[in-house]
């Protein structure tokens, strides 16, 4: 009797050992379907430009000219930090890319800032999520992760300088970087999709950026001398850029043939007193929807405006799908609402214009009654 005992106890064992192990299979499919599916990384420096891929936070002196004080951060968009970003990837079958975030961290906090996708494309990026499709991102301000605080950094380096040296550091400033100022995070959402429209049922993807840099600029304090007699007050220069402003001709387009081309007027002025009597530079037009026109070299002598156009090609509506207006047809066309806004290279930086919107209406538009005159 015991040989039997034994025997059934081992029956009774591997019974139970299958039947958990039965669930706990099925999701094997389900898990390795989880794998990453998405990848970022920063994008690389243009060559030949001043275009930044990763942010620039300015440090200045603002009590003493010896001794830096101050992190400059704009209000608004202008102190969002802009990241130039590479993302590629794809969804599962049957599933199209929609909602996504890119977050960073410093350590003690976090910021993020929303990426939308068109519903149509399951893929991020050509050659079905191969090939890498460029972003920028704009993250609202966050102090990175650094040993010293960026004060702290600039006054060490003004420090380890003596005579000449200081001096030099002083009027020109400085530039360094903090490679692992942040850790990034992009989540994309990956949904079933009915009729354009997202379903509640989504996988998330994660891809992480090992490191995001930033670039700190120890801005030049002009100051005169360090040794003798006290030091003379520094001159004063304008910024070598002092306005940027851009305007769309017209604003408001409506009852035009779509697809049609919106006319941009920008003006951009040097200062009175920049320190170059002739400003060689370059511009370019950025707008929604990732728009951006190739950089155009142009000359500004010291206190001139200058005047530069550009123009947008409207091919269709900002809905998805997109559509456009067909000769003779009746359907009704959402309006196209678009912004742009006008970039110029600085030596170090660049300076943007504000933001102006425009829209486009490719309805045709009812003609005007006329009145009967009363006899």
């Amino acid at each position: 009797m015991k040989p039997t005992i034994v025997k059934v106890s081992y029956i009774r064992v591997l019974i139970f050992a299958l039947v958990i192990a039965f669930p706990l299979l099925s999701l094997l499919p389900v898990t390795s379907g989880q794998r990453q599916r998405f990848y970022v990384e920063i994008a690389p420096r243009k060559a030949g430009t001043s275009a930044r891929s990763t942010p620039l936070i300015k440090v200045t002196a603002v009590k003493d000219r010896q001794v830096y004080d101050t992190v400059e951060v704009p209000t608004g968009e202008a102190g969002n930090l802009e990241f130039k970003l590479m993302i590629r990837g794809q969804c599962p079958e049957k599933m199209r890319a929609g909602d996504a975030t890119l977050t960073i961290d410093s350590g003690k906090k976090d910021t993020y800032d929303y990426l939308g996708f068109p519903i149509e494309n399951r893929s991020i990026g050509p050659d079905h999520g191969q090939g890498w499709e460029y972003r920028s991102v704009s993250l609202p301000f966050l102090l990175p992760k650094s040993p010293f605080s960026l004060t702290e950094m600039c006054n060490q380096e003004v420090r380890r300088r003596e005579g000449k040296a200081r001096v030099k550091m002083l009027n020109d400033g400085l530039n360094f970087d903090i490679s692992d100022a942040y850790k990034g995070r992009l989540s994309v959402h990956c949904h079933y999709t009915k009729n354009y429209e997202y379903l509640k049922t989504y996988i998330p993807f994660e891809a992480y950026i090992a490191d995001m840099p930033v670039t700190v600029r120890c801005m030049p304090t002009y100051y005169g001398a360090t040794k003798g007699p006290p030091p003379r007050t520094g001159r004063h220069y304008d910024p070598s850029i002092a306005t940027v402003a851009v305007t769309a001709d017209p604003p408001a387009s409506a009852g035009r043939q779509c697809p049609l081309y919106v006319n941009f007027r920008g003006k951009i002025t040097a200062g009175e007193k920049s320190r170059y009597a002739t400003f060689n530079t370059k511009y370019h037009f950025l707008g929604d929807h990732d728009y951006r026109s190739e950089w155009i070299p142009l000359s500004v002598k010291r206190g001139e405006t200058r005047t530069v156009n550009g123009r947008r090609f409207i091919q269709a509506t900002n809905e998805d799908p997109p559509g456009l207006k067909m000769p003779g047809s009746n359907q009704k066309l959402p309006i196209f609402n678009g912004w742009m806004l006008l970039e110029v290279l600085l030596p170090d930086d660049t300076v943007r214009s504000d933001k102006v919107p425009f829209t486009v209406d490719c309805n045709s538009q009812p003609m005007p009654v006329k009145m009967k005159s009363q006899p």
